[in-house]
């Protein structure tokens, strides 16, 4: 915590607030993710539950897998992000207007066609 007061705020310093707000959203996601592995809720009711949006769900996939994906070249950082994008809206997409359901499907072709079929090691 800096001693300059110009960097404090009520709660503490300005990086401190930044810290918590990334280890809420890694404690929360990371529970999300063990609640769908082990069977308790499906991936939108887990959301739910624990109040994380998909976006948010997207942001601790990032994060937790950062650094499988910074090892691999640019076009599979690409294809490993929208593998976690994919995973979090797949069953909103369901109530997606038909655009928007097609986008989802040409997506989840894209993230599982047989050419990038090495990139299973994003899997969350």
């Amino acid at each position: 915590m800096s001693s300059d007061l110009k960097y404090q705020s009520d709660h503490g310093s300005t990086g401190e607030e930044l810290m918590m707000n990334v280890s809420e959203l890694e404690e929360t996601g990371a529970v999300v993710e063990k609640a769908v592995r082990e069977g308790y809720f499906t991936l939108a009711d887990a959301l739910s539950a624990y109040r994380l949006s998909e976006i948010e769900y997207v942001a601790y996939l990032l994060l937790k897998n950062k650094g499988k994906l910074e090892v691999t070249d640019k076009e599979n950082q690409v294809v490993g992000a929208l593998y976690y994008l994919v995973e979090a809206f797949h069953a909103p997409s369901a109530s997606f207007a038909a655009p928007g359901k097609k986008v989802m499907q040409d997506l989840e072709t894209i993230v599982h066609s047989s050419s990038l079929r090495g990139l299973n090691s994003f899997v969350a």
